[in-house]
């Protein structure tokens, strides 16, 4: 089987398993949402954004790292991935030991503080579950992550959907438990499929910590910068306004989290063999890969904001509930909110190519200044206009924000390898999703019609436009 198959194989593999992540995903937004109300919503939004706020800091870039290490040629992941295990768990735990320091300088109820602290042990489950992810990558078995997954997020549908039933008096604690749970769970699945490759018993070992945060405190220096500018958004408006509001913006937001994992699985299966064609010198493979990854992602991102335009008032009324709708106007808010959020989940798609591939060609420092630039600039534009406009501001600089990392990213990719990415495709590929909007938007069918009819033309008409045939010709020779 050709490369590009091989990934088209595993990017299927990654969408379905990502797919059914998110069914579930979004049928526990839906017990969430009637379990906990808008204010409780609110609460529960902020403790998560906060938890997984230090996970980032705490990933330090390790997850990309191992993922250019484990794809080196005669590279012995036997030793090598419990050094990076070790290396991970530890840096993981000290963050989880620095978090109480972190929660010190917010003004929250002494109760959203203890359960932000309690909740945080989840970033160790996550870092041994994303970097696990990263040998299933390597060798093309991300089928078992996706296992993993699913089976973590069924445990916590499980667990709210019983709190529901049964009119659970502690509805807040349940959930945060349940995420708990979910996440061991989902630990522990991938390291059972993760023995037949490689010792899952972690190696502590001071040169391979050195030897790791030598190599990757650039990206994490811009994984922080990242932070500021996509979680400062809900911490902000946490301040600013209140909880109701935080829970108004935190049902299109969890969409937009869930489906942003999608564009980063992809390209983990496209750095390693990037990587490898940078570093032998192999340009013409590079580019030519490097376009394959990107109309990839557009095949994937162009349906985002068509699709939520047509869907946008029914969907945010089938997730959310009365419970969220006691106020005439909060339909119209969380429908606006969810095309502004899926607009950025497009472009994060897109952005995605070129933010990926930043490792391949060792340019993470040219990208720091970037990073600062674009963080500074939306942490001042977040306390401006947030208090202002309300999740409307956070919802636009969010969109600006990744735009402007993904200009950033591409510039420096396009400076450093001269690669020139062809717009035909992917033009056709938008005109196409945006023309089926069009058409569909007149005639009013309903949410479940409406999705089933848009992904039939989609797939239709970019099967006619022989766009997959495309995609195979441009990378025959890799």
């Amino acid at each position: 089987m050709s490369f590009i198959k091989k990934v088209a194989v595993h990017s299927a593999i990654q969408i379905i398993g990502k797919a059914i992540y998110a069914l579930l995903g979004l049928c526990s937004l839906f017990v969430l949402t009637r379990l906990l109300g808008p204010d409780n919503f609110g609460k529960f939004h902020i403790i998560t954004i906060f938890v997984t706020s230090i996970g980032i800091i705490a990933d330090m870039g390790i997850y990309l790292v191992a993922l250019k290490e484990l794809s080196t040629p005669h590279q012995d992941t036997q030793n090598h991935f419990p050094e990076l295990l070790g290396t991970r768990i530890a840096i993981s735990a000290a963050w989880y030991l620095l978090s109480p320091l972190i929660i010190l300088f917010f003004p929250y109820a002494l109760g959203i503080k203890i359960a932000i602290l309690l909740t945080a042990v989840i970033n160790i489950f996550n870092s041994v579950s994303q970097l696990s992810s990263a040998v299933f990558q390597t060798h093309f078995k991300t089928h078992f992550s996706a296992y993993a997954e699913i089976i973590g997020r069924t445990l916590l549908l499980v667990i709210v959907f019983t709190a529901f039933k049964t009119h659970n008096q502690s509805a807040l604690i349940v959930s945060l438990v349940a995420l708990i749970v979910g996440s061991c769970a989902t630990m522990i699945m991938h390291l059972f499929f993760l023995k037949k490759y490689t010792s899952i018993i972690p190696r502590f070992s001071k040169q391979a910590c050195v030897r790791t945060i030598q190599t990757s405190w650039p990206i994490a220096l811009s994984i922080l910068f990242t932070l500021i500018y996509v979680k400062a958004d809900s911490i902000i408006l946490s301040l600013f306004k209140p909880m109701s509001d935080v829970g108004l913006y935190g049902v299109p937001y969890r969409i937009l989290e869930t489906l942003t994992t999608i564009p980063i699985v992809v390209m983990g299966l496209f750095i390693p063999r990037l990587s490898a064609y940078w570093a032998e010198g192999n340009t013409p493979s590079f580019h030519a890969l490097l376009e394959a990854a990107f109309q990839l992602l557009s095949l994937i991102a162009a349906p985002c904001i068509g699709i939520a335009i047509l869907i946008a008032s029914p969907f945010m009324e089938f997730v959310a509930g009365k419970e969220f709708l006691t106020q005439p106007q909060n339909l119209h808010i969380l429908s606006t909110l969810f095309v502004m959020l899926m607009s950025a989940t497009m472009i994060i798609f897109l952005g995605a190519t070129f933010t990926q591939t930043i490792i391949c060609i060792n340019k993470q420092k040219s990208m720091l200044v970037w990073y600062i630039i674009i963080a500074v600039s939306a942490l001042v534009a977040y306390l401006i206009f947030i208090p202002l406009y309300s999740y409307y501001a956070a919802a636009t600089i969010t969109i600006l924000t990744e735009a402007g990392i993904a200009f950033a990213s591409w510039k420096t990719i396009q400076r450093t390898t001269n690669c020139a990415i062809h717009l035909h495709y992917p033009l056709r590929i938008f005109l196409i999703a945006i023309g089926i909007t069009l058409i569909l938007k007149p005639l009013g069918l309903g949410l479940f019609p409406t999705i089933a009819l848009y992904t039939t033309l989609y797939c239709a008409f970019i099967y006619l436009m022989r766009i997959p045939h495309h995609l195979l010709n441009i990378t025959r020779h890799l």
